[in-house]
């Protein structure tokens, strides 16, 4: 997923952080569609932190209900509690970040829900503004 997003150029001027868990991370989910979820959130952390030496962190993790948390934080631009409310209800995009000349849709965190919610999970987020965002994707492991 990283070495895929590295190709596409957008991740040129990014430091790109990976921490991990010291045992294996194993879920019972449909491969595909997880991996759209993971590249999805990459590509808008990536995307919503234009310029140079920006850093996204991915922070993969257990949590003591036995999910698993994969977690995208980025130094963007980040939403006021309305905009991030707008973006996770509707799958609508944020006005002042397409003005910006930031390509979108609007439709992927829409995807991401649903295919998590499908799964069982969840979609967590945070937001503030001109510092970033945090989106953590949890699913269960199915061993519960």
């Amino acid at each position: 997923m990283v070495k895929a997003e590295r190709h596409t150029g957008r991740s040129a001027n990014h430091n790109l952080v990976i921490q991990g868990s010291e045992q294996p991370i194993i879920v019972n989910a449909d491969r595909r569609k997880l991996r759209r979820v993971l590249e999805n959130l990459l590509s808008n952390a990536i995307k919503y932190s234009p310029g140079t030496d920006k850093t996204v962190t991915i922070t993969v993790a257990y949590r003591p209900e036995n999910d698993v948390s994969i977690r995208f934080r980025d130094e963007g631009l980040g939403m006021t509690e309305s905009q991030l409310a707008k973006v996770l209800s509707d799958g609508g995009r944020v006005i002042e970040h397409a003005r910006q000349g930031i390509e979108g849709t609007g439709l992927g965190l829409g995807s991401v829900t649903a295919i998590l919610k499908a799964h069982g999970g969840t979609l967590e987020a945070e937001s503030t503004p001109e510092k970033g965002s945090v989106f953590t994707a949890v699913i269960p492991t199915g061993t519960k």
